[in-house]
Parts: structure tokens; C-alpha cells; sequence
């Protein structure tokens, strides 16, 4: 099978972090015996995208930054005519499109499994009824969450579509250049607790400021995207960390979490996990057998790092992590993504029924 991969997001010189997940997983296709080729925008300023041996990359190049149609949708709008263009020039089999308004860069009648990531689903969220109820009966979707799934539902009035969560790799390759005080936090005793997440609304950092200064004996790290550290880095430190802090939170206007990587990420090393308030989050922690975060604030999170670190609970943390990560390495999750391909691929044009199997 030849694949064509749409997605507005892609690692590139200038930001390896944008999309590293979304990279994973056509690499694991590839694997797996799929002939793929990606197709993403190249934003000036931002280097040229990240190839991979196994991947064919499409370059389109785009002026500006890259956004959303929900923040800027007229910029959205010109990028998804400059793909469209682009993929109509390719010959494939099928495609997977990551967030639903990539499915309509396509316009021929190709089989086309569209993934749903959260953010997009707020999109859908502030369209018409009728608008939501007509993109949904146009698209055969898989969810990465189970959240996200339901509300997709709910918003376009079809079936539930199936879940797959997005992987993890287990092996961290050649040591990153990392930040001074990250190489700090490598060489420090005791606890180590890490945090990774865009320095953007709902994503907490202030209750991690104070948590912080709340639990001065600890070390815990703080990286944002621009610190500068890629994916491999973020992997060379989950390896290092007894614990990771996804201190995501609900509110009036934020973003929808659809289920942060970086708790992957974690699982995957056997690092047990301290998330929440966000809904989402909680969700994947109760799912994932991991601490939950009820309420938002330094206090509540202080509190949560507190009874995680307590070594009986810890080393049932542990135990649930190293279970739990097991289920979700790219080597068994992979084929599961290719076989929920190629049941699309048979079906071309039909949502996927309520009560297909979830991952």
C-alpha cells in the first residue's frame, strides 16, 4: 500500500518538536510495510522539514506562522488550498489526514482516514449544527482518545468512532544537547520531577511555579518548546525522571486536551504519572492507573506530587506504569494503526459504525 500522509503539522529544523508524534506514527507505518509519503507545510523561518529514511516528505512551502483556522482562518484557509494543490499532484493508494479539516486537501474518491487530535474537534465545536452534521457524515474518523470520540459524536450526530492512542519508542538514541540547568537537573540527587508542555493557556504553569516553591527539596524541571529541546532530549530525560507532572487544567476558552504524548512518553520509560485537573487528563490517569490532580492551584499539585512520592504508593505507581507501558509502545500499537488503515481503505466513503473496536 502507498499512504499519502496529510497533517499541518511536521518536525522541522527550526522546531523538531511541532508534530514529533504525528512523525512516530507514519514512521511506525513504514515499518510495519506501508510505502509513505508525507505531505506537510514548510513555514519560512522555520527550516526545512525532518526527513525520515523510511518517509518520502512533500514541502510546501508556506509564508508566515504556523496557526490554526481557529485562530486565524484566513491564513488556515490559504494553507489548506496550497496542500490540496500539492496532493492532487500525488499517487496513492489511501490517505490519513491528522485533523479533520486536512480530509478536505483531498478531493478525489481515495479511501481517507481522518485522525482526531482535540484541538480540531473545538473547531468543529464552533460551526453551524447543520455545518457539523454534514463534515461529519463525510469523514471516517479515528479518535486518539476516548473524550474525544464522544464528542465528536455528540457535536456531528454520527457513530462513536474508534480509539487508538498514539505510541511511544522505548529506546532513547545519542545524547541531545541540553540547557545548562537540564544538565543540572540530570546531575541532582533525590527526587527528580520533569514537566514538559507549550507555554500556552490551560497548560498550567503557574500552579507549577508554585508548586515548586511549595516542595524546595525536590528538583523539578520545567521545558517549554523554546528551551530548545527536541524529542530525543525529552526521551533521554523521561528516562532519567522518577516522576512526570501533566499539570493540564479545564477552563472557559482553552483548548481541548485530546491526550498529551509526553504521558506516553512516560509510560512507555516506566515513569509513573501525576496528572490533571483537566477532564481529559483525568480520564487517561484513571484509564492509565496513575495519579489524578482534582483541583487547580499550587497547593492541590504540591499535595498530589507529595502522596506519589510516598514509597509504598510510588512503587505501585511504578508497577501500574510499567503495566500500562507495555500497551502502549509503538511496536504493539503500530499494527494496530494499520489495521484500522486498511479497514477504512475497504469501506472508502463510510463513517466507521458505533462499536468498533477501540486500540
Amino acid at each position: 500500500m502507498h499512504l499519502g500522509v496529510v497533517s499541518t503539522s511536521w518536525p522541522s529544523s527550526g522546531r523538531p518538536w511541532a508534530g514529533h508524534f504525528v512523525r512516530d506514527l507514519a514512521r511506525e507505518l513504514a515499518v510495519s510495510g506501508a510505502r509513505v509519503t508525507v505531505l506537510a507545510p514548510q513555514w519560512s523561518g522555520h527550516g526545512g522539514l525532518l526527513e525520515e529514511d523510511e518517509l518520502t516528505c512533500v514541502e510546501v512551502p508556506m509564508r508566515g506562522t504556523p496557526g490554526s483556522l481557529a485562530d486565524d482562518p484566513l491564513s488556515g484557509l490559504q494553507a489548506l488550498a496550497r496542500l490540496r494543490r500539492a496532493a492532487a499532484a500525488l499517487q496513492v493508494d489511501g490517505w490519513l489526514c491528522h485533523w479533520w479539516p486536512t480530509r478536505f486537501v483531498i478531493t478525489d474518491d481515495r479511501p481517507c482516514l481522518v485522525v482526531l487530535h482535540g484541538s480540531d474537534v473545538d473547531l468543529l465545536a464552533r460551526l453551524p449544527r447543520r455545518l457539523r452534521a454534514s463534515l461529519g457524515a463525510r469523514m471516517s474518523c479515528v479518535a486518539v482518545a476516548e473524550h474525544v470520540a464522544r464528542r465528536f459524536a455528540h457535536l456531528t450526530g454520527q457513530s462513536t468512532p474508534p480509539v487508538c492512542p498514539l505510541g511511544a519508542q522505548t529506546a532513547v538514541g545519542e545524547p541531545a544537547s541540553l540547557p545548562p540547568r537540564a544538565a543540572q537537573w540530570l546531575a541532582s540527587e533525590g527526587h527528580r520531577v520533569l514537566t514538559v508542555a507549550r507555554d500556552a493557556p490551560g497548560k498550567g504553569w503557574r500552579s507549577v511555579e508554585g508548586a515548586r516553591r511549595l516542595l524546595p527539596g525536590l528538583s523539578w524541571l520545567g521545558l517549554k518548546p523554546e528551551d530548545g529541546v527536541g524529542p530525543e532530549g525529552v526521551r533521554q530525560l523521561i528516562a532519567k525522571a522518577d516522576l512526570v507532572v501533566v499539570p493540564s487544567e479545564n477552563g472557559t476558552g482553552q483548548p481541548t486536551e485530546g491526550r498529551p504524548h509526553i504521558i506516553a512518553q512516560a509510560l512507555v520509560a516506566g515513569v509513573p504519572v501525576l496528572g490533571g485537573p483537566n477532564a481529559a487528563v483525568r480520564e487517561a490517569m484513571a484509564d492509565l492507573g496513575q495519579q489524578q490532580v482534582s483541583e487547580v492551584g499550587a497547593q492541590p499539585l504540591a499535595d498530589g506530587v507529595r502522596r506519589v512520592l510516598e514509597p509504598r504508593r510510588y512503587r505501585l505507581l511504578q508497577d501500574r506504569a510499567r503495566e500500562a507501558g507495555r500497551s502502549l509502545e509503538w511496536s504493539v500499537l503500530g499494527q494496530r494503526w494499520s489495521a484500522l488503515i486498511r479497514e477504512a481503505h475497504r469501506s472508502p466513503g463510510h463513517q466507521t459504525r458505533s462499536g468498533s473496536p477501540s486500540c
